[in-house]
């Protein structure tokens, strides 16, 4: 959920592997640079985006995008697939995919799966389609809860 001009965590399932990530429930995570910070950032407009991330982004790592019209080509992308992708750019070693949906009161909500990045790629279309599946899921239940 959108908090100031980050994104509060609010639940995760910790997978039960051997090499996890873990993230703090309640923390706030920046959206430029994170797998569903740029989901939900390309819900909004360039100009939007643009304002929400004015003067705010800091590079966390080598691979951080720090320059707007770099971000918003990304968002452009995300936009069309309805994905978007953290390769190492918040934390090194961690990559994730994210996606955001909709709720009936027009709230966006945002969902990621975030593995070590060595294990990303060789499994990002796998856990690009699962993502997938689950936003849709969830989707599909809130149109039936409001039916």
């Amino acid at each position: 959920m959108l908090v100031d001009n980050q994104l509060l965590f609010i639940d995760q399932v910790v997978a039960d592997r051997k090499l996890r990530i873990v993230s703090a429930v309640g923390a706030l995570f920046p959206m430029y640079c994170t797998a569903h910070g740029k989901a939900y950032l390309a819900t909004l407009s360039d100009k939007e985006v643009r304002h929400l991330v004015a003067g705010k982004i800091r590079r966390h790592t080598l691979h951080t995008i720090t320059d707007v019209g770099a971000l918003i080509e990304q968002l452009q992308v995300v936009r069309r697939t309805g994905f978007g992708y953290d390769l190492e750019e918040h934390t090194e070693d961690i990559s994730a995919v994210g996606t955001v949906l909709e709720d009936m009161g027009g709230l966006h909500y945002t969902l990621s799966i975030t593995v070590p990045a060595a294990r990303f790629m060789r499994n990002k279309d796998m856990l690009t389609q699962a993502l997938g599946r689950c936003r849709n899921a969830i989707q599909e239940t809130l149109v039936r809860a409001r039916s």
